[in-house]
């Protein structure tokens, strides 16, 4: 994996499809097993933290499950809200939607390996078709950033591909107070010299440097790509006046620091295993 960028998140990306795998179907799972579970797995790694920066919610981590009939849980404005925190509800596999998100850190390098995906099981066409516009779009603006752009010129191109589409994708930011399509991934040892070596458990202190310290692809921001390192693309589709059809994340990191793009998109596994692009 050296020389894919952050690795880390593939790593967390595989430990998600390892425990959706082992329990798919079971009875009597909830989103709070699912989580404890693939928290249980990250911190496996011994590159990886076994919390998140992002908190709350607690481990800096989220699940949250709906099925196509009823997708309002789906529908989270913010992870850091009360309502959308892991509950102890048994899980209806049918027609089911996943969306995960998790902010464990490389120690190693200090980047964040933040990570999120929105996941179909079901056979709805619509519902399949809609999860395939999102992530082509997606792609679509993945293939066409120009390094050379600001974050300003970033977010109007995202916001016009969207549209393009038919769909909607702002990310809420409590931090920002603003609406945005992605962020920065500082790492924690360019922040603060005075943390060289995350331990296994991060502290308060340390989470919210990495909170404080983001820099948004918003409509206010001007930051050149090319001079940041690693930032996230990660809209977050929905149909608009169709709350019928869930949200969609879709989290891919990104490098601009050369002439030819860098891209994670481990976010694509598991719905590429399930027929989604």
């Amino acid at each position: 994996m050296d020389n894919i960028l952050n690795p880390s998140r593939v790593k967390v990306s595989d430990a998600l499809t390892k425990v959706i795998s082992h329990y798919f179907g079971k009875d009597n799972i909830s989103e709070t097993i699912l989580k404890k579970s693939w928290m249980e797995e990250i911190s496996s790694h011994t590159e990886l933290t076994e919390n998140g920066w992002y908190n709350p919610p607690s481990k800096g981590s989220a699940i949250l499950v709906c099925n196509s009939d009823d997708v309002s849980r789906s529908h989270f404005k913010s992870f850091r809200d009360p309502n959308f925190f892991a509950n102890n509800n048994s899980i209806s596999w049918k027609n089911f939607i996943l969306i995960a998100y998790a902010s464990n850190v490389d120690n190693k390098s200090g980047v964040p390996a933040d990570f999120a995906t929105t996941a179909y099981f079901g056979e709805s066409k619509n519902m399949r078709n809609y999860f395939k516009k999102c992530f082509k779009a997606s792609n679509e603006i993945l293939s066409s950033i120009n390094t050379n752009w600001t974050s300003k010129q970033l977010y109007s191109y995202i916001s016009h591909v969207i549209a393009e589409y038919g769909l909607e994708g702002k990310t809420w930011s409590s931090t920002d107070n603003n609406y945005n399509f992605g962020h920065t991934l500082p790492s924690l040892y360019e922040l603060n010299p005075l943390i060289n070596n995350v331990e296994k458990i991060l502290n308060d202190d340390t989470t919210k440097i990495m909170r404080d310290s983001r820099r948004f692809v918003s409509e206010s921001s001007e930051w050149k790509l090319s001079e940041i390192g690693q930032f996230t693309i990660e809209p977050q589709f929905t149909i608009p006046l169709k709350p019928n059809f869930p949200k969609a994340m879709i989290h891919y990191a990104v490098d601009a620091t050369s002439k030819q793009l860098k891209i994670c998109n481990s976010c694509e596994h598991l719905p590429r295993m399930l027929g989604l692009l």
